[in-house]
């Protein structure tokens, strides 16, 4: 692999206002505060029951906070802010002109060069780290392989980009699956605590900044509270898939999955006890294939 060059389906909401970063700091779970023109944060949206709604990426943009989220749950993510905003001096729209284009490749160095090609600079970025000119965003993306966004602001793809662009995104999923990454989707929205899809222990949550919505219930959780269950990876030569299935016949929901040629990767939330115990597990394909669980890039120690 020399350079992927991948078509993202992405939401993106403006926030903008003297009070975006007040407002914004009383509703989810990142601290508002980090987030600036060179550094993107991670972050989500909770209800008053810890449940999570939306997850998103944040990063500013001259005088306003864009945040991106999954394909289909930016108008979730844009309704439910709106029902808090109409006391506060902020404006909350979709922007249906970005454009998110993903860049993977075995080497760094490629990703630099593809930069300066479109006019950003090359020098090389630590994860998160953004820089930006009149047109475009480049976001430093964790991967197993060197990854980036680049976000699009005029709606117009360069020459450059569009003469390799892939359009299915499968490998941009392999990756965020990878390292651990759930991203929320219409179909799981304020079904899973924070503590459920590990994003108390990847960088998701402060724990340090002050009370947003569903705090009081994320924060008992993790101070008071010991987890039962976890977001765990695992790998299969299976090639379909919905359940993971324990030896006692119980299923555990696959929360995302991707798979090729070799088989598939999986996120799912498991019962801590028996998957530390080397369980076996299997995958509801019509071979009752194996799975095995794979190391994290980050551990359950709460140490946030």
């Amino acid at each position: 692999m020399s350079l992927q060059i991948l078509q993202l389906r992405r939401d993106f909401l403006r926030v903008s206002g003297e009070d975006t970063r007040v407002f914004l700091q009383g509703q989810v779970t990142c601290d508002v505060e980090k987030i600036t023109a060179t550094k993107a944060i991670r972050g989500a949206l909770c209800n008053i029951k810890g449940r999570v709604i939306a997850d998103f990426i944040a990063l500013q943009i001259d005088d306003e906070i864009i945040l991106q989220c999954n394909d289909g749950m930016g108008k979730i993510l844009h309704a439910t802010l709106q029902k808090y905003a109409v006391f506060s001096k902020v404006s909350i729209t979709l922007d249906t002109s970005l454009l998110a284009i993903g860049l993977i490749s075995e080497k760094t160095e490629t990703l630099n060069t593809l930069r300066k090609s479109i006019n950003l600079p090359g020098e090389p970025l630590n994860e998160s780290d953004a820089i930006t000119n009149q047109n475009s965003t480049a976001i430093c993306t964790s991967g197993v392989l060197a990854r980036e966004q680049i976000w699009l602001r005029n709606g117009c793809l360069p020459p450059e980009l569009t003469k390799t662009l892939i359009e299915d995104e499968t490998d941009w999923t392999n990756q965020d699956i990878l390292c651990g990454i759930a991203h929320i989707h219409e179909r799981i929205s304020e079904q899973y605590t924070p503590q459920l899809l590990n994003y108390d222990v990847s960088r998701v949550i402060d724990f340090k900044k002050g009370c947003y919505t569903g705090q009081e219930v994320v924060a008992r959780m993790y101070y008071r509270g010991t987890p039962k269950k976890r977001l765990f990876l695992l790998s299969s030569k299976a090639k379909t898939g919905n359940n993971i299935v324990s030896t006692d016949g119980s299923e555990h929901q696959i929360i995302a999955k991707s798979f090729d040629e070799s088989g598939g990767h999986f996120l799912a939330i498991l019962p801590v006890a028996i998957a530390k115990d080397g369980a076996v597990f299997k995958i509801d394909d019509k071979y009752n294939s194996e799975t095995s669980i794979k190391t994290l890039p980050y551990d359950f120690d709460r140490s946030n």
